[in-house]
């Protein structure tokens, strides 16, 4: 999923925008993220993977548990529990078809972005 001008709330609830790429490789239980935080005390770097457990897919949905976070020494954000969710969290992906290879993604009914089969 490629992510722009995304207007959302951290864990903190400080606002903040992302632009980056998010990468869901359901097949290897893994998250990827990559790009800029922007918050009112300027922008920072996000570089993160975050590893399922006890993921069960359904025709649309699919809910897995954060088994845990690995954040890049690049990250400048260094909160494991920022960005979809920490250890032990509970994550639910629903997959809504657009079009054939292109679905709307809500994160946790709070994320929101387009995503392309590949």
């Amino acid at each position: 999923m490629e992510i722009v001008n995304g207007d959302f709330i951290n864990d903190q609830y400080e606002n903040f925008q992302f632009n980056g790429a998010v990468t869901l490789w359901l097949k290897n239980n893994i998250i990827t993220a990559f790009g800029v935080y922007n918050t009112a005390n300027g922008m920072k770097k996000l570089s993160r993977s975050i590893l399922l457990d006890h993921i069960k897919k359904s025709d649309q949905i699919v809910t897995a548990n954060v088994k845990s976070v690995k954040i890049s020494t690049s990250d400048q954000i260094h909160y494991a529990d920022n960005f979809f969710g920490g250890e032990g969290e509970q994550l639910t992906l629903h997959f809504q078809k657009i079009k054939h290879g292109e679905y709307l993604v809500m994160i946790n009914n709070n994320w929101v972005a387009v995503c392309k089969e590949h």
